[in-house]
């Protein structure tokens, strides 16, 4: 029995684990002193829904400003090819060429009472007289019924225009924000078309004005002239006075824009040419010539027949 009691306190020391465990020396820098290690901390615990809230309000509000941008964008891109139609029927009627008004030049008889020097110049009167009829009847004998009824159509564009716009974009939060290309070709200006038996005010956009809203036909100028007939020229000016004569119509501005129709007139203007007491003796005379205010005067000229020894 004392064996068996022998072999239990051998074994339980064993079965307890009370043996000392070997200790390890703690890791030491280059000094040689101790360096303790970082303590890690344990892994984060999963994250769990706590708390929900009920879906944000905001979604229908951005529905309705996308509906909003492109109704009126739609409706901008339609207003804007109307004008433009408009507009450009307009023009074909501004820029009808006119015809010039009844004009008549005379050249007085010349005082040569004072001619004593036959090297030296006097003076040649000339006289012209203008009498012009309403200048759209210088445009065509349809031209005042025309464009009466290109601005009657004009003006109720624009109130329509501007009632529809303003009925849609009433649908929509205010202040909405359209885009940049939008707000800049919504910059209107004002019209004023003045004619002789009757006035129109309304407003365009202010890019379409500046394309269609011009006149590119210059004004008639009336050239008077004393010539003389010599060898080789028989038109030759000795005296030339230009004189440049009312519009049938004027259309200024870049926005606003004006334009007048010009009434009938009568007008005189007197001139005087000089010339030599030899250029009497040419067929001194008076003529009337006309040419637009850019353009330069025709040279007139006469050629002589002459014999080149039997040929022609």
């Amino acid at each position: 029995m004392n064996k068996i009691a022998a072999a239990f306190v051998l074994l339980t020391p064993l079965s307890l684990g009370c043996l000392p465990g070997v200790s390890k020396s703690p890791t030491r820098d280059r000094s040689g002193i101790p360096m303790e290690p970082f303590a890690i901390d344990p892994d984060p615990e999963p994250l769990n829904t706590s708390c929900l809230t009920s879906p944000l309000n905001g979604c229908d509000e951005s529905k309705t400003l996308a509906d909003g941008i492109r109704a009126m964008t739609n409706l901008h891109n339609l207003q804007m090819k109307e004008v433009d139609a408009s507009l450009r029927s307009l023009s074909v009627l501004l820029n009808r060429a006119d015809d010039i008004p009844s004009l008549r030049v005379t050249a007085p008889r010349l005082n040569t009472r004072s001619w004593v020097d036959p090297d030296a110049t006097y003076p040649a009167p000339l006289e012209l007289r203008m009498e012009t009829e309403r200048g759209l009847n210088r445009m065509g004998a349809d031209s005042i019924d025309t464009l009466v009824d290109a601005l009657i159509a004009l003006e109720q564009q624009a109130d329509t225009h501007r009632s529809s716009w303003n009925a849609l974009i009433d649908l929509y939060p205010a202040g909405l924000v359209l885009p940049d290309s939008v707000t800049i070709e919504r910059q209107y200006t004002r019209v004023h078309a003045a004619l002789q038996h009757r006035s129109f005010k309304f407003s365009v956009p202010k890019h379409l004005g500046k394309k269609y809203i011009k006149r590119n036909v210059e004004p008639w100028v009336a050239v008077a002239s004393h010539v003389i007939t010599v060898p080789g020229m028989r038109y030759k000016a000795v005296g030339e006075h230009r004189q440049e004569l009312p519009p049938a119509l004027t259309v200024s501005g870049k926005g606003p824009f004006v334009i007048s129709e010009t009434p009938n007139a009568r007008a005189k203007w007197e001139y005087n040419s000089f010339v030599k007491p030899s250029d009497a003796c040419k067929q001194l005379r008076g003529e009337l010539r006309f040419v637009r205010a850019d353009k330069a005067v025709p040279l007139r000229a006469s050629f002589a027949r002459t014999s080149n020894g039997g040929s022609r």
